[in-house]
């Protein structure tokens, strides 16, 4: 397994049990109750790998709690919702997290939510109540009293099953000045193919304006300063990949998936990209003191790293 495929599953897992192990069970109430600040680990750094890092301040959920819970939390300093939806039948299994902002400038989180859900993969959900929407999605595998299956096969069949297994995250990874800082991650198996496939696209958010802030608010806009910067991608996907040679993207490389923190800009690249499947996830960064030249002296960005 690869050190992209291990960085992404022990982010995904980490965050998974510490969502699911922040609610408490509380009669009348449809969601649990806001965990304190001092509650909650907070995350010094974007990387997948700063999920090893969370604080072990928390309970199991018990067994015979339904899988399909809501409830509230507090991350980073910022007010989240999170969604934790699981079903399984004979023939598929599904899970969705989704921890979306609430609270802080209405007009702001408004905004913000509206644009988590234009992304591919969360049309179906965007509008009206989330939670019914889920309830909805799910009742199919509340129905079925078929037990989660793993292998694809039913027991007492002669016969293997097709089996379909997905996952769809949608985080916070990240609040740095005056950003968020989400993640979509989206796996999909059939029980017939050689592996999953899966991916995850990074979206910022100014959190003064509820803007999505793109590549093209950050960098200069010329040929030149972009090729350079997707040739300084091309030289760390070689390192990333310990190879000589790789093949030249060009402009591609600025893929616009990237996220930030004090100190360096990170591209991602999904499996099959830049590179093969068995490469993983490529994480290429840019320190920002390199990037200076070439970005926007106007934009967010430039003026929280170089003028605070």
């Amino acid at each position: 397994m690869t050190k992209g495929v291990l960085q992404y599953g022990v982010f995904a897992l980490c965050l998974l049990c510490w969502c699911c192990s922040q609610k408490e069970n509380k009669d009348g109430e449809e969601s649990g109750p806001v965990v304190e600040k001092d509650a909650v680990a907070v995350v010094d750094s974007v990387e997948p790998k700063i999920a090893e890092q969370i604080v072990d301040t928390v309970v199991d959920v018990p067994e015979e709690q339904s899988p399909n819970i809501v409830y509230d939390t507090v991350m980073m300093g910022m007010d989240f919702r999170c969604y934790h939806y699981k079903g399984a039948s004979k023939e598929s299994s599904s899970e969705i997290n989704f921890v979306i902002p609430i609270n802080g400038n209405a007009t702001v989180t408004k905004k913000i939510v509206h644009k988590i859900f234009e992304m591919p993969g969360l049309e179906d959900y965007a509008g009206g109540d989330l939670k019914q929407k889920l309830d909805d999605d799910f009742s199919v595998y509340a129905k079925s009293s078929d037990k989660e299956g793993e292998t694809g096969t039913v027991e007492g069949d002669e016969e293997e099953t097709e089996y379909f297994s997905s996952t769809l995250t949608v985080c916070p990874i990240d609040v740095v000045g005056g950003f968020l800082i989400m993640s979509l991650s989206q796996w999909e198996y059939y029980s017939s193919s050689l592996h999953p496939m899966w991916g995850c696209q990074s979206i910022v958010f100014s959190l003064a304006s509820g803007d999505v802030v793109s590549q093209d608010d950050i960098l200069e806009n010329d040929k030149e300063s972009r090729m350079v910067v997707a040739e300084k991608l091309v030289d760390l996907l070689k390192e990333y990949l310990e190879e000589e040679e790789v093949t030249d993207y060009g402009l591609d490389m600025l893929n616009d998936n990237f996220f930030f923190n004090d100190s360096e800009l990170t591209y991602m690249y999904n499996p099959y990209e830049v590179a093969y499947y068995a490469a993983g996830a490529p994480e290429l960064k840019l320190e920002k003191e390199w990037l200076k030249p070439y970005m926007k002296k106007d934009s967010e960005l430039y003026k929280y790293w170089f003028k605070n």
